[in-house]
């Protein structure tokens, strides 16, 4: 109903008003007089085909006049800008042909770092609720290419889409500044009305980036369209005619006739196909029983979607307290087109555990978990003391850390330090004192909370940091809440771990205005320990920690037949004695549509083990095998590979004892390498061995010499009726 109705207003406005620009009739070409077809690519096992009526002419999209050209101011902060400006289909289905962009050739008052001939990107992007969302086409780099001494203002770049949009009328034309270039190219501007349709994004005041309406001039981006809307357009009486050939440039012929339509139906869906197979299709229109000359040639591929496959959907590890082990996890995506995935980690927790989010941080404070004692440190002879007469909401920073601080994925060696009680790891303006629940994009990013509140100096109010090589620390004295006009005194702790402390030395009275948490760089991910609760007291100490499992990387893009290794690091340092359970969750898409999820059962056994030795023997030579398999006798040993990630070469220890032998001398032995899938890559060793340590050399290539690809490997050694098969990974 939305769009329905923005639609309606849409139309009514370019009839009456003088101030947005109507709809541009581009001039007919003798190619565009014949149906125009259009398709859709790397679908499953069909091929949907799109035709615009004979006679059909592109339009343009324009609501900028373009007779007052100025210059779009652009900030300090240009490299991490965009402009955008919101189009809108009258109908659907549409083709978006091209879209156009009027580089200035000057600069304005304060443009000092402009160059119209900087390259910069333009992509196209779904409308979500009124704001530039998903990417469906592009980003590519384009620049201008007038010259200094032109005359004119500047100059119309065009950029060539052709892609056909079919489940919504709107959609937006993002132009992005490259970061790495030195200067920044100018978009035009004219006076006309803009209907909220121009947008930028910069960084506000609260130190995230927004998308904003640019109020008094409309950014001049304009796309050219073709839909089957237009009044001039000419209905075939009799239909259409599909041709399809899996050569290029194909004649029509009795042979290559697909299939003929009826003069109603503008869309056909070709399901006679094979996934991986070229095809080129021309359209013809029947009038008077006279078949049209062919419309334009397309080539198509139908493709498998993407399809993510897993060796393993659970894992077990035991490990005794205060010990770390890393284990890998291999994706592969076995289909046709490359896809996108995500990992969200999923732990259980105790009555000891405040709380988890989806990156696997877990908090806890002194009063669920007695061992976390609070333990004050007084910085105030060995700290640097910072501005005693603060402004309200001032902000200090940069200040280095002095080591690596990881944090949602990222590694930060500074930080800035904020009046209002929070820290801030990427540059910040602002942070207004009014506190909000976490997380949240529409609040400061990449934010550390220990008392988010409004927080005003007083004679005796102090704020000192301390850095070290491995910690950072940072302490409010005496800071005065403006609501209920108590004092507090407070501190933060970082560790080059990544651990986080929060200490609460005095705390007046309870204090009900104030968000304690953190979250990640664009507020999708998050904890939140209390908001606007009584939830502070005196000596209270608040304990945030990266949970027993991590995962890297978290999301990525998995090519076509390609495998990602996931490194996973389990760590028991805080935990006690006892089984603990969890998952890992992992969600992808390719460009199609939603994959299925899949979830990884985690078992962690914290000094509980269990009898893993089996009583079965192997008696053939299969090249299948499983990651989970493991026999182990005494006298029989097989060791990590080292280096473990590896890239180009890795060693294989493994011993056979002696008392291995059998009645006729050595013991058989053989050292095989097998790819995540169990198929055979290189047999290392086939002969008989006698008792002894041995080390192997694997050169990351298969039986026929060849190099293989990054992923994870297993390696199986077999010594009589014994064996054991452990995982490696080779990174390139």
């Amino acid at each position: 109903m939305r769009n329905l109705a923005f639609n309606i207003g849409l139309i009514l406005s370019l009839i009456c008003s003088s101030f947005i620009i109507p709809s541009k009739k581009i001039q007919a070409s003798d190619s565009l007089s014949l149906p125009y077809l259009m398709a859709v690519s790397e679908q499953d096992e069909c091929v949907p085909l799109h035709w615009f009526n004979p006679g059909s002419q592109p339009f343009e999209l324009a609501y900028d006049d373009g007779t007052k050209e100025h210059q779009f101011y652009v900030s300090s902060q240009w490299f991490r800008n965009k402009a955008a400006v919101k189009m809108s289909s009258l109908c659907l289905p549409f083709a978006l042909i091209k879209s156009r962009i009027f580089i200035s050739y000057q600069g304005s008052d304060g443009d000092s770092v402009y160059d119209f001939k900087m390259p910069f990107l333009i992509s196209v992007n779904k409308d979500l609720d009124d704001f530039p969302g998903k990417i469906i086409w592009g980003p590519i780099s384009t620049n201008a290419t007038g010259t200094n001494d032109s005359t004119e203002p500047g100059e119309w770049v065009e950029v060539e889409h052709n892609i056909l949009l079919q489940d919504d009328p709107d959609f937006w034309v993002v132009f992005h500044w490259k970061g790495e270039s030195p200067a920044a190219p100018l978009i035009g501007e004219d006076n006309s009305p803009n209907s909220g349709r121009s947008f930028y994004y910069y960084l506000n005041d609260f130190g995230y980036f927004e998308w904003k309406k640019w109020p008094d001039y409309n950014l001049m981006i304009r796309s050219v369209i073709m839909t089957n809307c237009s009044e001039d357009t000419l209905n075939p009486a009799n239909g259409f005619k599909i041709y399809r050939s899996q050569e290029q440039e194909f004649s029509l012929s009795i042979e290559n006739l697909k299939d003929s339509v009826e003069a109603d139906q503008f869309s056909y869906i070709d399901t006679d196909v094979q996934n991986g197979q070229a095809y080129f299709y021309k359209i013809t229109s029947i009038n008077s029983e006279e078949e049209s000359e062919p419309s334009n040639e397309i080539e198509i591929t139908p493709k498998k979607g993407a399809d993510l496959w897993l060796a393993e959907n659970e894992i077990e590890v035991s490990l005794d307290t205060n010990q770390s082990q890393l284990e890998y996890l291999n994706l592969s995506n076995i289909g046709g087109i490359d896809l996108d995935f995500e990992i969200e980690i999923d732990l259980s927790i105790d009555d000891s555990i405040g709380g988890t989010d989806r990156f696997g941080y877990i908090w806890t404070d002194s009063r669920k978990k007695p061992e976390s004692e609070f333990g004050w440190i007084d910085i105030t002879n060995s700290g640097v003391l910072l501005n005693q007469n603060g402004t309200p909401d001032y902000i200090y920073g940069p200040i280095p850390l002095g080591f690596s601080f990881p944090f949602y994925g990222n590694n930060y060696d500074s930080l800035w330090i904020m009046l209002n009680g929070c820290l801030k790891f990427s540059p910040v303006r602002l942070l207004k004192w009014k506190n909000d629940i976490l997380p949240n994009s529409q609040t400061p990013l990449s934010l550390i909370a220990p008392l988010w509140s409004n927080l005003w100096f007083e004679d005796s109010t102090k704020i000192y940091y301390y850095s070290s090589q491995d910690s950072f620390i940072v302490s409010y004295i005496q800071m005065k809440h403006f609501i209920s006009g108590k004092y507090l005194t407070f501190q933060t702790i970082l560790t080059q771990k990544g651990e986080i402390d929060f200490q609460y030395l005095e705390v007046e009275d309870p204090i009900t205005s104030a968000t304690i948490g953190m979250q990640n760089d664009d507020g999708s991910c998050g904890i939140l320990i209390s908001y606007n609760q009584e939830f502070l007291e005196d000596s209270l100490r608040v304990r945030i920690m990266l949970g027993w499992i991590q995962v890297e990387p978290r999301k990525g893009e998995i090519p076509t037949g390609d495998d990602l290794p996931l490194t996973l690091f389990l760590n028991s340092d805080f935990l006690d004695t006892g089984t603990y359970s969890g998952s890992l969750n992992i969600n992808s898409q390719d460009k199609n549509h939603q994959l299925k999820p899949w979830d990884i059962s985690l078992t962690f056994n914290v000094g509980v083990f269990q009898d893993t030795v089996s009583d079965t023997t192997e008696t053939d030579t299969s090249t299948a095998v499983s990651g989970a398999e493991y026999k182990k006798v005494a006298g029989f040993s097989l060791q990590q590979n080292y280096p473990n990630p590896f890239n180009a070469t890795t060693i294989i220890p493994f011993t056979v004892h002696g008392k291995q032998k059998t009645e006729n001398g050595p013991i058989p032995t053989s050292l095989r390498i097998y790819n995540i899938h169990g198929a055979l890559v290189r047999t290392l060793v086939d002969e008989k061995r006698t008792g002894g340590n041995y080390e192997v050399i694997w050169d990351g290539k298969n039986e026929k010499g060849e190099a293989v690809a990054s992923g994870i490997y297993l390696y199986k050694l077999k010594a009589g009726d014994s064996s054991e098969t452990k995982k490696m990974i080779l990174l390139k």
